[in-house]
């Protein structure tokens, strides 16, 4: 609970927990793959801790991460408990800490976490066993374009079959979402589902609102926190990768070098985002570009691909490991001077870390 939040997407959910909590008839209830979708966001944000550590949120870099930024929230607005030094700290009070990343199955422990967490605000979560969904799933991922990955898509398919078989509810559904691809898969699984479910969608402040409403309770602040979170959705949450983003990808192994690569990779990322904005190109200049990051993406596209030689966690190793952070350094240097000369990948990349492994 955050005193005072300017942040309306927050009032809306605390206020939903508060209403929940004294009506009886309202069950809150989440998918426990949406509790490892969770996970795996807490587990990003644990991964930014040396970053932090090593100072690298100055002059103007972020992240998009969700924890990251409310705890950036709390700071700027001296919101944070007085024991709180650091997002370590922060991150502690959800009682998970930097260390369980490197323990066994780390999102699994990270998620029982939250899942207990989502229990005290009296969230329930559900299990069941998964629906034949292609038909589901094919649609989804032509309504989105493209822009989301196969497991987010397969758990939302999945929730939309729940929500639509009949036996698994003795009244109607109310799901209750910020994701507007919801509202045409809705109109879809109603007409491709043999004798669908009917299930109701609102976003959490039309929701919050329609309670209100219900209760006879006209309350002014919940539907300005309706209006206002509806119109900063966009920028609430940012889909957009940054830099410290793409970088923790590969921190999540232990290694001793990681402070030095980080610091090592915003001075490239500094040097050559200088160097291409002031190059005279026929080029549109890109204020978002991060050669860094477009390095890191490349790298990290090719060695997922099951027909290369070496794997990704090879390559997190080698990057990470303090014989050769003076040898990675050079290659990444070399790649980044090519990229910003020749406006194309340094292909020659992968052949030069693979002789170093």
């Amino acid at each position: 609970d955050t005193p005072n939040s300017t942040i309306p997407e927050y009032n809306v959910v605390r206020d939903l927990l508060i209403q929940s909590g004294k009506d009886d008839s309202i069950k809150l209830r989440t998918y426990s793959k949406y509790v490892l979708e969770l996970a795996y966001q807490v587990r990003s944000a644990l991964l930014l801790i040396p970053f932090e550590e090593v100072g690298f949120f100055q002059d103007g870099y972020s992240s998009s991460n969700v924890f990251f930024r409310y705890y950036l929230f709390l700071r700027e607005n001296d919101l944070l408990d007085p024991d709180v030094e650091s997002f370590e700290n922060f991150m502690e009070g959800f009682d998970v800490f930097y260390d369980d990343l490197f323990e066994y199955k780390p999102l699994d422990r990270i998620a029982e976490v939250f899942e207990a967490h989502l229990v005290d605000v009296g969230v329930e979560v559900e299990f069941f066993d998964d629906y034949e969904t292609s038909d589901l799933f094919n649609e989804f991922e032509s309504i989105s374009s493209g822009k989301r990955g196969a497991k987010p898509i397969s758990n939302d398919v999945q929730m939309i079959a729940f929500l639509s078989d009949k036996r698994s509810h003795e009244l109607e559904p109310y799901f209750v979402t910020y994701d507007s691809v919801f509202v045409r898969m809705r109109d879809y699984a109603f007409n491709a589902i043999r004798r669908p479910q009917f299930w109701h969608l609102y976003f959490p402040s039309r929701f919050v609102a329609h309670l209100n409403m219900l209760n006879f309770r006209i309350d002014a602040k919940s539907f300005t926190d309706d209006f206002i979170s509806i119109l900063s959705k966009t920028s609430f949450i940012d889909e957009t990768s940054t830099l410290a983003d793409v970088m923790s990808d590969f921190m999540d192994i232990r290694s001793d070098s990681k402070r030095v690569l980080i610091k090592r990779l915003r001075e490239f990322n500094t040097k050559y985002l200088t160097v291409m904005s002031s190059a005279d190109t026929e080029q549109e200049q890109r204020s978002d570009f991060n050669p860094v990051a477009e390095l890191l993406k490349n790298i990290s596209y090719h060695y997922r691909d099951k027909k290369v030689k070496y794997n990704l966690l090879e390559i997190k190793r080698l990057i990470l490991n303090p014989d050769k952070i003076s040898e990675i350094s050079d290659i990444f240097d070399r790649a980044l001077d090519f990229y910003s000369q020749e406006k194309i990948f340094y292909k020659k990349i992968y052949l030069e870390l693979e002789k170093l492994l």
